[in-house]
């Protein structure tokens, strides 16, 4: 129940109409790959994920998707961001792994998921496809 004063709005008229969005954010700490440097975007230009990964990132260290991406189900209505946490925090930049975050929306089925390694694996999958690497670049047996 919103406020007698939010209530009186019209703006807020339809509020109870609303639907709330289901976000399921994943980060993953992998093993560190050789430093690739010289990344664009970001407030560091450096970062420990795998090649492939930085150069697909090398604009910048956001990558945003819509749904449906590698034909995956658990993908059909959810999109995602997919950041590369070394580049854009400083408690990150000079760690010793490489630090992969992916905040999936409309991630109804995602969050149905009780096993943690099953959504890190899913998040992998899915940020491997949205990026067009191989999907053994980010292999689950990457993680720290």
């Amino acid at each position: 129940e919103s406020s007698p004063l939010l209530a009186s709005l019209p703006a807020t008229q339809r509020f109870g109409e609303l639907r709330g969005v289901t976000c399921v954010a994943v980060r993953v700490y992998l093993q560190p790959a050789p430093r690739t440097s010289g990344l664009l975007g970001g407030s560091h230009a450096s970062t420990l994920l795998p090649p492939a990964v930085a150069a697909a990132m090398r604009a910048s260290p956001v990558t945003v998707c819509g749904p449906e991406i590698g034909g995956m189900a658990e993908l059909s209505e959810a999109g995602f961001c997919v950041y590369d946490l070394q580049r854009m925090h400083d408690e990150h930049a000079a760690g010793d792994l490489a630090v992969l975050e992916v905040d999936f929306y409309r991630a109804e089925r995602i969050a149905d998921v009780d096993d943690d390694h099953a959504v890190a694996r899913l998040a992998l999958e899915a940020a491997a496809a949205a990026l067009g690497v191989p999907a053994a670049t980010l292999d689950p047996s990457l993680i720290a």
